[in-house]
């Protein structure tokens, strides 16, 4: 992306596209999607903050939700053109820019995350959709003179049907302008859709595979300068001091500063700034000593003393007394990095009285937020421009990356130049907000009946909530969503003293709300928040990625224990005609459950309601000695109304591949206060040899749409993991599988030796 100056990029970028019944909108470009955004023309008509239509007949969509790959573009644009009648290939989509009237309801300010995209935009998109057809039919009724019920909206144009004459929307834009806004416009019958619920080809596929679509790290700001940041190697240490060396004498060097996270090392160019990093010297305190090892034996400690109660019904000792089976068991999961592909970076341009940033970023929002409390500018004065984003996983919903780049350029405001910041892939890997390590106690009974008699779990982890909630809170507690506060504040009192802590959800959703607790005789969730110093946030599906491991497996221990089959079981504990229910029988369907697989391959079952969704998966897993390799996962999914079956089975199947890699491979640890990995040797991904057959099936709903970004990840952990059992009689209660399964079958073939 190019620009002609940073004043000349303002109003190309920043404008007012439409004023009408005393709203405005805003539009911004979305590079690689759209062309740009033109300046408002006299008689363009923007009736909302989302829609624009030129009286050259060209429709304007913004788009005030995020893309980062999870189809955004297609389907908010695809619910637009439905009501509007459209065709959704001629909607240009704009990236919308930081404003309250794009507040997403879920989040409390305009932000994409947590699966909540399309649940929160259904109903307002179509609304805005058909508010703006209903004006342009009175409008077209005022113009053929003639009666509203004679003027039918249909492909862009209105018709007079007595007649035949017909009008753009764009030649009876003008007109439409000076309409009031209708109320309590009618929608169209969900059996009339033309577009929503069809396979709408992705509106941004093409500029992604011409490479026209620019992502955050492809900005290209003339006169900008690149910036790297030598960071403290421990994590919270603190920089003492530091020697330039012969690093500013190094050909395009342009300076070496000091910025609260370390040190930038600014140059003409990414090569020049990295290769000068190696002549800089620092001197850090002592920061953080903590290893993975004795935060493991803190949370053991920490799971004996007190915790607060989350859910519960019934008498656990009456149930676990009539119980005819009792297992106790411990389940750990680790730190995950995000492990996004484009690295972290923004590019800042600041200036005397205003700003301009340039970032993948999934919360506007909070950029603006982040900006302003270092600037001290008007939020008026800092211009946002979302870029497309390559992997959001939650980790930019974090701004660190944005803070640190304005604070660079900051540092060189002097020089009158923009300057793009960006971080290596070790930088990404070493300094992320990593998803939380976990452990989890666990005891179950199963009564005669051969249903679950009692279920008990004490959760200890960190609460995500309490350290993002301090974060956040300037822009939270103004734009009234006070609730992430409390819940920060009571966090931190409960890590610190033990007991009473508000409780987050993030942190025990999937356990305190499992699918089957309603069947359950007895049933109670304890929460035990702690602080471990390491930097933690949101990681796709959140708590349900590694909740659900934990419940699923132990589902499956308690078949296991009543000799029960573990489908049957878990059926035994849904209602019948139940959503949960229906999903699993139809993966059950799918995938031949009834039916033997072939020799050497082995069955398990994941099933998990999170972010509204219903998804079942079950995994096909080859395992032979040591060697274990999914070969196949079917996975039957109910979310709701659909709007495009292609981006749901996309987004399924990218959540099993993005659990699967987790599942197997993926830890973060630390030792002496440093995290040990630093790259993908040492963090590896799934790699494409090892991406199993996916199968999905869509259950049909007449819900409202539900998420589909984040459920497809939880089912796939406890899937292969039960798959393993099945096949090697190994329980493993610890993730990533294959290390964890290597060494107990080492530990099992060592004990076989000694009874020899």
């Amino acid at each position: 992306m190019s620009a002609r100056g940073p004043e000349a990029t303002r109003r190309d970028f920043l404008k007012v596209v439409g004023l009408a019944g005393g709203t405005f909108a805003l539009g911004l470009e979305l590079p690689g999607c759209s062309p740009k955004m033109p300046m408002a023309a006299g008689g363009d008509f923007a009736p909302n903050a989302w829609i624009r239509i030129t009286q050259t007949n060209r429709f304007l969509f913004a788009l005030d939700r995020v893309e980062m790959g999870q189809g955004t573009t297609t389907s908010h644009a695809t619910l637009v053109a439905e009501e509007l009648d459209v065709d959704p290939s001629r909607i240009e989509v704009v990236a919308a820019p930081p404003d309250r009237a794009y507040d997403n309801p879920e989040l409390g300010f305009q932000a994409t995350g947590g699966s909540t995209s399309l649940k929160s935009s259904f109903m307002p998109l179509r609304r805005a959709g058909a508010t703006t057809r209903e004006m342009l039919r009175r409008a077209a009724s005022v113009a053929f003179g003639a009666p509203l019920a004679e003027c039918v909206a249909a492909d862009g144009e209105v018709r007079h049907v007595p007649s035949g004459r017909k009008k753009t929307y764009g030649e009876v834009a003008q007109l439409a302008s000076t309409l009031p806004i209708p109320e309590n416009v009618a929608l169209k019958d969900p059996a009339t859709f033309r577009f929503v619920g069809k396979r709408v080809n992705r509106l941004d596929a093409r500029a992604k595979v011409d490479g026209s679509a620019v992502y955050g790290i492809d900005v290209k700001v003339p006169h900008a300068l690149v910036a790297i940041v030598i960071r403290s190697p421990t994590i919270g240490g603190k920089l003492v001091s530091f020697d330039p060396g012969s690093a500013k004498t190094r050909p395009g060097v342009v300076d070496v500063v000091r910025v609260p996270s370390g040190v930038a090392i600014v140059a003409e160019s990414y090569y020049r700034a990295r290769a000068a990093e190696k002549d800089v010297t620092c001197t850090w305190d002592a920061g953080a000593t903590m290893s993975t090892e004795v935060l493991r034996k803190a949370y053991a400690e920490r799971l004996e003393r007190s915790a607060d109660v989350v859910a519960s019904h019934g008498s656990i000792g009456s149930g676990m007394a009539k119980a005819r089976h009792v297992l106790e068991a411990r389940y750990e999961a680790p730190y995950l990095a995000h492990a996004t592909l484009e690295p972290q970076n923004t590019t800042v341009h600041v200036r005397e009285n205003d700003c301009d940033i340039w970032a993948p970023t999934q919360a506007p929002a909070l950029t603006v937020e982040a900006a302003r409390r270092i600037l001290g500018f008007s939020r008026a004065n800092i211009h946002v421009h979302t870029t497309c984003i390559g992997g959001g996983f939650g980790r930019r919903l974090a701004q660190d990356f944005v803070v640190e780049a304005v604070h660079v350029a900051v540092a060189i405001r002097a020089l009158g130049r923009p300057v793009k910041v960006v971080w290596s892939r070790e930088d990404d890997t070493t300094n992320d907000p990593y998803r939380p390590m976990s452990l989890h106690s666990v005891k179950g009974g199963v009564g005669e009946d051969g249903k679950i008699s009692a279920w008990s779990q004490r959760v200890v982890t960190q609460s995500i909530v309490g350290q993002v909630g301090r974060e956040w809170a300037p822009v939270l507690l103004p734009n009234g969503a006070p609730g992430i506060m409390k819940l920060a504040i009571g966090h931190t009192a409960g890590a610190l003293f033990g007991t009473n802590a508000t409780t987050d959800p993030s942190s025990h959703e999937g356990v305190s709300d499992m699918t089957y607790e309603a069947a359950f005789g007895a049933f109670r969730v304890e929460y035990a928040p702690v602080e471990s110093g390491v930097p933690v946030g949101f990681w796709r599906s959140v708590g349900h990625s590694e909740n659900a491991f934990i419940v699923e497996s132990f589902i499956d221990e308690l078949a296991h224990a009543a000799g029960r089959d573990p489908l049957e079981f878990r059926l035994a504990h849904l209602a019948k005609g139940s959503r949960a229910r229906a999903v699993l029988e139809l993966a059950a369907e799918k995938i031949g459950w009834k039916t033997a697989p072939a020799k050497g391959i082995f069955r398990g079952i994941g099933l998990t309601h999170a972010f509204s969704t219903f998804c079942a998966e079950i995994a096909e897993v080859a395992v032979d000695g040591h060697a274990v390799s999914v070969k196949r996962v079917v996975a039957a999914v109910d979310c709701g109304a659909v709007v495009n079956p292609d981006i749901v089975t996309a987004q399924i199947e990218g959540g099993i591949c993005f659990g699967l890699g987790a599942a197997l491979k993926q830890a973060i640890t630390i030792e002496h206060g440093r995290v040990k990995e630093t790259n993908f040797h040492q963090f590896p991904l799934l790699r494409m040899n090892e991406m199993p057959k996916v199968e999905v099936f869509i259950v049909p709903s007449k819900e409202d749409p539900t998420g589909v970004g984040e459920p497809g990840v939880p089912p796939i952990a406890p899937a292969v993991a039960n798959a393993i059992f099945a096949g090697t009689g190994v329980r493993l209660r610890r993730v990533p599988l294959l290390p964890a399964l290597a060494e107990a079958l080492a530990a099992r073939s060592g004990g076989a030796k000694e009874r020899r």
